[in-house]
């Protein structure tokens, strides 16, 4: 059961903190390389998955309340965060120094996840890499929007 929560609590909490673009985001300006607006639900919906598995395989090996639990905690905290403070305010600079952050804690966690379990930490490159992407579209927005 712990398993089946693991994999899907991600998920849960995306949907729950999600918010639509919104018309604000429909009006700056964007890099003309900007993903289409489908590609993001169904992205996010695969990597909260993936990463959801993988969490629930590093505690299935060590503990829930372990040192790699406690990073993915961080960074998913870290992950929600970003949404309210990117759509919700607008406050795009805000959003891309959490969005840096957050990619310093999923390299943390990536690591320390590996060291449990290799497969676990393999899980969590895709969302490495979007969220390579993730940073230069918001770093973009933010070099294409100055306030």
């Amino acid at each position: 059961m712990q398993s089946i929560l693991l994999s899907i609590a991600p998920l849960i909490v995306s949907f729950a903190v999600a918010r639509q673009p919104g018309p604000r985001y429909d009006t700056i300006r964007k890099p003309e390389w900007t993903p289409p607006p489908i590609a993001f639900p169904i992205v996010w919906t695969i990597l909260y998955l993936s990463m959801g598995y993988a969490s629930a395989r590093v505690a299935g090996a060590s503990s829930l309340w372990s040192l790699p639990m406690l990073a993915y905690l961080i960074q998913l905290a870290l992950n929600v965060s970003w949404t309210p403070v990117f759509f919700g305010r607008g406050e795009y600079a805000t959003a891309l120094t959490i969005l840096r952050t957050l990619i310093v804690a999923v390299v943390i966690t990536t690591v320390l996840f590996w060291r449990v379990d290799w497969i676990a930490g393999a899980l969590l490159l895709p969302y490495l890499g979007w969220l390579g992407v993730a940073h230069e579209l918001n770093r973009s927005i933010v070099r294409m929007n100055p306030i």
